[in-house]
């Protein structure tokens, strides 16, 4: 739980095996939870000042807390700024977002199971982020004919490892990279995928980050 915090201790630590997107995610959650507290506008003159100060600069967590007690007063009484930053997981008083798409598209996920598929209007503009918040949804148990029945509606597995390739060959973020490479090896029966995916890094591995090429390598070392 120590990498849920927003201010850890990173001492000794391989700076690759602790990314995750706690910082984005929980780092969003806190702001969010100031503004709410201060208001909007009063964040927006907050967020100038900030700017203003830091822009082309380097700062750690202990600064931007020192800023924001000078800049907005009293906010160490009206949030628990340590909890926030040294607690663990998201505090209690972390706003819920709404959101009606999320609401809809979790709700045609659960009818699934029920054996209804989405109905071509229902899922006209959904793009890719839409799809794949649908399918985790989906029941961990399905029927075989179900899947092959979403699939010859919406052809999801259309030229599957060509966007593989493509997206490997043209992306370089650890964010796809590791999945993907992983997905490819892990798992006994997969020759084929595990010959796919040294072929696709012997031929993109000079566009990789040298950090990126070593997580990759590790990937292979481990299951190839």
């Amino acid at each position: 739980m120590e990498y849920t915090k927003l201010k850890n201790n990173q001492e000794g630590v391989d700076p690759d095996d602790m990314y995750s997107r706690v910082p984005y995610e929980k780092g969003f959650q806190f702001l969010w939870r100031i503004e709410h507290q201060i208001g909007r506008p009063a964040f927006d003159e907050f967020l100038k000042k900030y700017i203003a100060t830091f822009k082309f600069k380097s700062i750690d967590t202990g600064i931007f807390l020192d800023f924001l007690k000078a800049n907005v007063h009293g906010i160490e009484n009206d949030i628990d700024l340590q909890l926030w930053t040294e607690g663990t997981g998201i505090p209690p008083d972390a706003h819920e977002p709404v959101s009606n798409l999320y609401i809809k598209i979790t709700s045609l996920a659960n009818d699934f199971k029920l054996g209804r598929i989405p109905r071509e209007d229902e899922v006209a503009s959904w793009k890719g982020q839409e799809w794949e918040l649908y399918l985790k949804n989906l029941p961990r148990a399905v029927e075989p004919s179900q899947v092959l029945a979403l699939d010859a509606r919406y052809r999801l597995c259309r030229d599957y490892y060509g966007e593989v390739e493509k997206t490997l060959k043209e992306v370089g973020r650890m964010k796809y990279l590791r999945p993907l490479y992983s997905g490819l090896v892990q798992g006994p029966g997969n020759e084929e995928d595990k010959i796919l995916a040294k072929r696709l890094f012997a031929e993109a591995r000079e566009c990789y980050h040298p950090i990126a090429q070593g997580v990759i390598e590790a990937i292979f070392a481990k299951h190839v």
